[in-house]
């Protein structure tokens, strides 16, 4: 049986099917603002009245500049798909944007907030990395809530699950490899088209100082482990604007 968090993510599924269904007969489509704008091309655009929402898979990511990053699909004998942008160096640089205001919004009389989820691949294998998030022309922020710590890590998130902060992933039974997400805040005034960067890192990049200070153990015997191994998937780009968010954490 489900534990109270797979009940709480079976739910937050059935929820999102459900929405989905209502959104796409009351919708109104902005795909042409899309390919108007020069802007990439979400696989899902929805729109209702204050609620603007874009989604972009691996394959439709709005890749700006990358050194390094390339499009696989790992997904085996299984036969089902699973897409990524992959990074096989510490260093390498995932730059992503423009992506576009379709349906009217303005952001350049007033600011505009949106919430930013990133989809990556979390593995108890020891050759995962981490990366760091950063925002060029707009301000992002970790998002205000009591667990975000823990739960949705920024701007650094390490890939491998025994070093990941979500105490689940932790879990010396955890040995599943999944698509992971983390969430922040994103603030754009107009202007320059806000751009994300997306770092390959050193494993431990998703730590705190506090943490960093007083000495990463296991950070340490990854490193004797991977050989100079490291490696960062990238699945998924999700973004969220609504005039209900009213606090930058």
């Amino acid at each position: 049986h489900p534990s109270p968090e797979g009940h709480q993510l079976l739910g937050s599924e059935v929820a999102t099917f459900v929405f989905d269904r209502v959104m796409s007969a009351t919708s109104v489509s902005t795909v042409a603002a899309w390919r108007a704008s020069g802007a990439a091309e979400p696989f899902r655009e929805e729109r209702k009245e204050d609620h603007w929402e874009a989604c972009f898979s691996a394959d439709r990511l709005p890749v700006r500049e990358t050194d390094a990053w390339t499009l696989v699909d790992e997904g085996g004998d299984k036969g089902v798909p699973k897409l990524g942008l992959l990074s096989s160096h510490i260093g390498d640089v995932l730059t992503l944007g423009p992506f576009g205001l379709p349906g009217g919004v303005n952001c350049s009389q007033s600011r505009c907030r949106f919430q930013v989820e990133v989809g990556y691949l979390l593995s108890p294998r020891v050759v995962q990395g981490a990366f760091v998030i950063g925002c060029d022309h707009c301000h992002c922020a970790r998002e205000w809530s009591t667990f975000a710590k823990q739960l949705r890590p920024f701007p650094g998130v390490d890939t491998y699950s025994g070093l990941n902060t979500n105490p689940h992933y932790q879990d010396a039974e955890f040995n599943a490899s999944i698509t992971a997400t983390t969430v922040f805040d994103m603030e754009w005034r107009g202007g320059k088209q806000c751009l994300l960067s997306i770092t390959h890192a050193p494993p431990g990049a998703g730590l705190s100082a506090k943490f960093k200070r007083a000495g990463c153990k296991a950070c340490e015997e990854l490193a004797r482990k991977r050989n100079d191994s490291s490696r960062v998937r990238i699945d998924s780009l999700n973004i969220v604007a609504s005039s209900s968010r009213q606090k930058m954490g």
